[in-house]
């Protein structure tokens, strides 16, 4: 029988990766992120993921993550792990919190495959990317140019303008 070589914690997945690359690297991390087993345990995340989910990341390790982060009881339907383990690669996915003392940012999650000697998927990394300023900037311009655009009935008038009718 073969035996079961997917890790079950932070220090087994790092046995993975190349010397010098620790936890002191993934520490270091300075937007939300976290690193997350193949039956969805938290294997690590860093003090901005655990703020951004309002948990002590030492505590939620070794917990499942829709559990922890999410309060649901089974998997995520849009979880993008899920995606990565059905696809074996990269996903992006666009997100929102709603943070107490920063009300709702926006972000781009980033999620990536660990793969072990044999190219299975060992792990999942996740990334979160603070895209905030530019969703802002988007619904402003689209609110504007709203504001900008003509009425049914003034499109109607330019055209017939448009089409050499006069004012009467």
């Amino acid at each position: 029988s073969m035996t079961d070589t997917r890790p079950t914690s932070l220090e087994s997945v790092i046995e993975l990766l190349p010397k010098g690359f620790g936890v002191l690297a993934l520490e270091s991390i300075q937007t939300p992120a976290g690193l997350f087993g193949p039956d969805f345990t938290i294997l690590w995340m860093n003090n901005l993921m655990g703020l951004m989910h309002r948990v002590k990341p030492r505590k939620a390790a070794g917990q499942k993550c829709h559990i922890v982060l999410k309060g649901c009881p089974t998997v995520c339907e849009d979880c993008c792990m899920t995606k990565v383990y059905a696809t074996g690669r990269m996903v992006v996915e666009e997100m929102h919190v709603d943070l107490p003392l920063a009300g709702r940012r926006f972000g781009d999650l980033h999620a990536y495959p660990i793969r072990d000697d044999n190219h299975e998927i060992i792990a999942v990394f996740t990334i979160a990317f603070d895209t905030t300023k530019y969703v802002l900037a988007r619904q402003q311009k689209a609110k504007k140019d709203a504001q900008d655009s003509l009425s049914p009935r003034e499109t109607e008038v330019l055209r017939h303008i448009a089409e050499g009718y006069t004012n009467t």
